[in-house]
């Protein structure tokens, strides 16, 4: 069952609320021009990366949800940490590559076009 409500789980110990992230959302025009290449390993790209929106291009903060920007930015002093889930869906247009799982109760899920 996929639920619209945020679910507080704990993880590896510590207090996770998941913020639900249940269906397919559109990618915003422009949005796939928000694309660098990740300066410690030049082989590597990304995009649709909250840090890029924060940091060099403050207009490339649209192109994601705010549930994404609030688990990506969120302060490592946290007391409560915040996630993606329990459900994921990858953008509108894009396929799920692959999953990692990192605990029993949480898995990682990487997205492409």
């Amino acid at each position: 069952m996929t639920s619209a409500q945020s679910t507080l789980l704990t993880v590896g110990g510590s207090p996770t609320v998941f913020l639900p992230l249940p269906t397919p959302w559109p990618s915003g025009e422009n949005c796939g021009a928000n694309i660098y290449r990740y300066i410690a390993t030049l082989d590597t790209y990304l995009a649709w990366d909250p840090v890029y929106g924060q940091h060099l291009a403050t207009s490339a903060t649209t192109c994601l949800l705010p549930q994404v920007t609030t688990w990506w930015l969120q302060p490592g002093s946290n007391l409560v940490y915040t996630a993606l889930g329990p459900t994921f869906a990858c953008p509108q247009a894009y396929s799920t590559v692959t999953t990692s799982q990192v605990e029993s109760s949480m898995e990682e899920v990487y997205c492409c076009p």
